[in-house]
């Protein structure tokens, strides 16, 4: 819900109606079927708050304690999902930009410093600013000059894009260290660390692999499915409620990003990356001009 996959969700839905009467679910069926995010955020949080003020462990309570560790590993593993779907953009994003313009960035960050240390010579300019921008110049030089040597990820036909996205998803909601049992969760956090590096690269042979060896090998116990005592049940909730914050901080965080806030709302790379180099040439030659007046 949080990362609007409608269609993916029907069939979780599907699985939680038989549960909808004794749950009382039906005000959330209502709210998803009409596709209200707003609506079925507020009717979760409230339902998460209720179930975990609860005292005595019925039952019934432990069932609800559980539905509500379930719902917790799920907003968890939605941000997630959102995290690295920003991080795989950015990642894309930064290396198109170091390979089709870096050079001519760090030529403008150089002539620039190189600039602003004349001025600061000749009492214009504060020695702190020139020394900034020289810092500037070196820190992304060097920086550039890996980025450049890394390979871009592959671009991918759209109906590929798609199963990265969805195999991906899939994959994580079995494999994330945060809904796995204690025993597992050294292995999920590595068969982790490789998904999210398979999935930044859109290598989608590597997410594929993964995602069959998490269906077919069945190699994880949902720890909402292991957990029976309603002290263990709300511990486990509350950890998770503060990872949930965390991851959310995050995402906010990533999002943020003057990076991000860029790619966001290109429809182009191609037309933008032609725009920057463009401007960036013409602001080279003017640079190089006003030094050599100066000479």
């Amino acid at each position: 819900m949080l990362l609007d996959e409608w269609d993916s969700l029907a069939p979780q839905l599907d699985k939680l109606r038989p549960a909808g009467a004794a749950a009382r679910l039906e005000p959330l069926f209502t709210a998803l079927q009409g596709r209200d995010t707003a609506t079925g955020l507020a009717w979760i949080a409230d339902y998460l708050q209720r179930a975990t003020a609860l005292t005595i462990a019925t039952d019934q309570e432990i069932a609800d304690l559980r539905l509500t560790l379930r719902g917790l590993e799920y907003q968890v593993t939605a941000l997630s999902d959102d995290k690295a779907e920003i991080e795989r953009l950015i990642h894309a994003f930064s290396l198109r930009t170091s390979h089709e313009i870096g050079d001519l960035i760090t030529r403008y960050l150089e002539l620039r410093a190189d600039k602003l240390r004349r001025q600061a010579v000749a009492g214009q300019e504060a020695a702190a600013e020139a020394d900034s921008a020289r810092t500037d110049y070196e820190d992304y030089r060097d920086a550039n000059e890996t980025a450049r040597d890394t390979p871009a990820p592959p671009q991918l036909p759209p109906d590929d894009l798609k199963e990265l996205k969805r195999l991906y998803q899939q994959a994580s909601q079995k494999c994330h260290p945060d809904k796995v049992d204690a025993a597992d969760r050294d292995h999920a956090n590595r068969l982790f660390v490789q998904l999210q590096a398979a999935y930044r690269n859109n290598d989608l042979g590597g997410v594929r692999a993964i995602h069959a060896a998490i269906r077919e090998g069945h190699l994880f116990v949902d720890r909402s499915l292991t957990l029976t005592e309603a002290e263990s049940l709300g511990h486990a909730i509350t950890v998770l409620r503060r990872d949930l914050d965390q991851l959310a901080a995050q995402v906010h965080q990533l999002r943020r990003a003057d990076t991000y806030r860029t790619l966001k709302d290109l429809t182009d790379w191609d037309a933008y990356f032609a725009e920057q180099r463009v401007a960036l040439e013409q602001a080279i030659e003017q640079l190089e001009a006003e030094l050599a007046e100066h000479e």
